[in-house]
């Protein structure tokens, strides 16, 4: 993990196929968080860190194969935007929770003006940015599992 200064910009991603939900932050401060286009580059030019979802293939679960490697795909093509790229699987950052457990510990972790970020996105957007917020939260070490 580099060590973040105050002033060191970097972006959270929750990648998709056709979108992806993102978070800019600021140290360890939220600055803003959204749904884009994955072909909208979200690259401001001081951002060179990027944290993103990494993804796998899991027994029993109800999605097809052929969709982890498209959103893989997805992930890749994000993260080749960056000099430095952390990934992290769902079940390592988010550990056994549900997703609606994950939502509550992530809105806990943050600020007034942090939640309202978030909230003020439709509910469907909101649980894509949830997981980006989460998964910067879980690097800066203020939620998830011990590593």
């Amino acid at each position: 993990m580099t060590c973040l200064g105050i002033d060191t910009y970097w972006l959270s991603v929750d990648p998709g196929v056709k979108y992806y939900a993102w978070a800019l932050w600021r140290g360890g401060a939220l600055l803003s968080c959204d749904v884009s286009e994955i072909d909208l580059r979200i690259n401001p030019p001081d951002v060179n860190l990027l944290v993103i979802e990494d993804q796998e293939i899991r027994p029993r679960s109800r999605a097809r194969s052929g969709d982890i490697i498209h959103l893989a795909q997805s992930a890749g093509r994000i993260a080749d935007r960056y000099r430095e790229v952390y990934w992290y699987q769902y079940g390592h950052w988010a550990g056994q929770l549900s997703a609606d457990k994950v939502r509550k510990r992530t809105l806990k972790a943050l600020t007034e003006a942090g939640r309202d970020l978030i909230l003020r996105h439709s509910k469907g957007d909101q649980a894509h940015i949830v997981e980006a917020v989460g998964i910067g939260l879980y690097y800066l070490r203020r939620v998830g599992c011990s590593r």
